[in-house]
């Protein structure tokens, strides 16, 4: 894949059962969705459908697959739609960056929040967030399937003050927040934490990080 997704390709590697691959079957699709929205896709999304089509699962909110494609307006492709309605991620098709610009828009026309960044560390992002959810909610599988052997998570409602100060003081991760997750990140490679009131989530790839978590979250 192109060094673009290198950041996103590594946290895929590590949390799922299966890397990221692309899959040229779906290249068909991507055409006549193309000639249906009639636009050209940028080089970034023609990979994500190629990667994530056949594999995406909706864990809370809805990635978009090519089925479900619709333009907002004449330069703005919705990516991602929240499960109520709330917000959406766009890109923008005016930019005609292999890896272009995206954006949220919420309820109120033309009202964009600040979390922009390329398609490539939006996707980053929203994968991350959704993983964070699937492992505390039943249902067993991510948003790109099956996690690795020793991957696990869960989630402290109503944390006290002590358990967040911990969390907060952990290095903040350089990834891109969902739109209802405003605070950074927090962890490292094999754990991570977000605190959201009233709750913490945290997910963790190893045993020793499992461990980690429980004396963080004690």
């Amino acid at each position: 894949m192109q060094p673009m997704w290198a950041a996103f390709e590594q946290f895929v590697e590590q949390w799922y059962a299966q890397p990221l691959k692309p899959d040229l079957s779906v290249d068909a699709e991507i055409a006549a969705t193309e000639k249906r929205l009639g636009c050209q896709f940028p080089e970034a999304l023609r990979t994500w459908y190629q990667v994530s089509n056949n594999r995406l699962n909706i864990v809370q909110d809805l990635p978009q697959r090519l089925s479900d494609l619709h333009l907002d307006r004449p330069d703005r492709l919705v990516i991602w739609r929240e499960c109520q309605g709330v917000w959406v991620v766009e890109i923008d098709l005016s930019d005609p960056s292999d890896n272009p610009c995206t954006g949220v828009m919420l309820e109120h026309p033309n009202d964009y929040c600040h979390r922009i960044g390329s398609l490539c560390e939006m996707l980053h992002g929203m994968v991350l967030g959704e993983t964070f959810i699937s492992l505390w909610e039943p249902g067993g599988n991510g948003p790109l399937g099956d996690y690795a052997p020793d991957v696990t998570g869960g989630v402290i409602m109503d944390p006290t003050d002590e358990q967040r100060d911990r969390i907060r003081a952990l290095q903040p991760v350089p990834v891109l927040t969902s739109p209802y997750f405003p605070e950074q990140v927090r962890g490292g490679t094999d754990l991570l934490l977000r605190v959201s009131d009233p709750m913490i989530e945290w997910m963790a790839r190893t045993p020793e990080a499992q461990a980690r978590a429980a004396v963080l979250l004690k």
